[in-house]
């Protein structure tokens, strides 16, 4: 880890920022390592690195520089007015870092307090141009194998900046490259490519909301019209998408999807609790035989440097979809975990194999082990 005067951005502008300006600081910010860059009115730049967030320059932004920038990166002029008002906007955004080479970032334009006025918040978060491979982020073949089924939904929850979407396009790309497959995309915004290469089998078209669907619903509705055999829908974030989204995955394509949420009990949980009460019991007689597995990671601070993915994940086996096809609504939170815990792999678990192995620190291990004990009882008794 460096020092403060490492981690400042060397080249701050004498005058107000501007795109001009703000392009060659997120340059500077990939190459150092940084995972997200935030600009706020009245307050630094700030910059996300290995989970802690720095100021990476001195002086404070004014609430007009934050506005004016937004609107630039955003390509409407009248986004933050739109923020003010309440209405944030997600958009995607790429800077050229040398002669071929673009690094791509996930944004989002919000409003916020400045002063006794509004002013605007900006969170830009870098995207790898390609995807890792399912082994560099810890994805053994075992793992892989039950995260590439034929058919069915896939889900991985989280919180925000768990690595969900990163991991999911991992697993997406391994399957261009061995599987001749018709993979259609749901996101908001595209994050990685998936632009098949020269040596992949399969091919990939990706779709954004709100540029080519109105809604991921709608798209949800429209894709039975592709044919396709592998669906990525970016989140599940309403009814009508987790029902289009049931649907497409119980007629034959695989559906991958991203929740959050802090288990993988909570994760099922919160699909049917989405519903009225006296939907629920027919919802989970959809939801049980359309899913294979369930994944929910968090990132840890390893003790080589940077962070890790710390998983639990469930797979949904004809034995374990028996079981939680007998489970009342009411039930589910218990018995999923029930099922976790007898034929998949609790979180800590994985933890203890990634103490054990060095790589996260007695500390870490403690904390979580902590934290999902006192999870695991709310859920017992809810």
């Amino acid at each position: 880890m460096g020092t403060a005067s490492d981690l400042t951005y060397p080249d701050e502008p004498l005058s107000a920022w501007d795109l001009d300006a703000v392009n060659p600081l997120l340059v500077w910010a990939v190459e150092q390592g940084f995972s997200d860059i935030t600009l706020r009115p009245k307050s630094p730049v700030r910059g996300r690195l290995h989970g802690r967030w720095y100021a990476i320059t001195r002086r404070p932004l004014m609430p007009d520089e934050v506005s004016n920038v937004a609107n630039q990166l955003t390509r409407d002029a009248s986004a933050s007015a739109k923020a003010h008002s309440g209405s944030p906007t997600d958009f995607a955004y790429e800077v050229q870092a040398g002669r071929g080479r673009f690094v791509r970032f996930r944004g989002n334009l919000s409003g916020c307090v400045s002063g006794w006025d509004s002013g605007s918040e900006v969170i830009l978060r870098m995207i790898p141009g390609r995807p890792p491979t399912p082994a560099e982020l810890g994805i053994d073949s075992e793992m892989l194998q039950k995260l590439e089924p034929d058919t069915g939904l896939v889900l991985f929850s989280g919180t925000t900046g768990s690595g969900k979407s990163t991991s999911i396009a991992a697993v997406l790309k391994n399957i261009l490259r061995y599987r001749r497959v018709n993979m259609q995309t749901i996101e908001d915004p595209v994050e990685f490519s998936l632009r098949e290469d020269a040596d992949d089998v399969g091919f990939c078209t990706q779709h954004e909301v709100p540029a080519h669907y109105q809604n991921f619903g709608v798209a949800l509705r429209n894709m039975v019209r592709k044919a396709p055999d592998v669906v990525l829908v970016g989140e599940m974030r309403d009814r009508e998408t987790m029902q289009n989204g049931l649907h497409l995955a119980n007629a034959g394509a695989v559906v991958y999807s991203t929740l959050h949420a802090d288990s993988v009990p909570q994760t099922l949980a919160q699909i049917v609790n989405r519903f009225d009460y006296s939907e629920r019991a027919g919802v989970w007689a959809q939801l049980t035989p359309a899913t294979r597995t369930v994944v929910y990671q968090k990132l840890e601070p390893c003790e080589q440097g940077g962070r890790l993915c710390i998983r639990e994940w469930l797979e949904v086996t004809p034995d374990v979809r028996r079981e939680l096809q007998g489970a009342e609504v009411k039930n589910i939170v218990r018995v999923t975990q029930e099922m976790l815990e007898a034929s998949g792999r609790p979180l800590i678990a994985d933890a203890k194999e990634k103490l054990e192995g060095g790589l996260i620190s007695e500390e870490t291990y403690t904390r979580i082990t902590q934290e999902r004990m006192h999870q695991d009882r709310r859920g017992r008794a809810a």
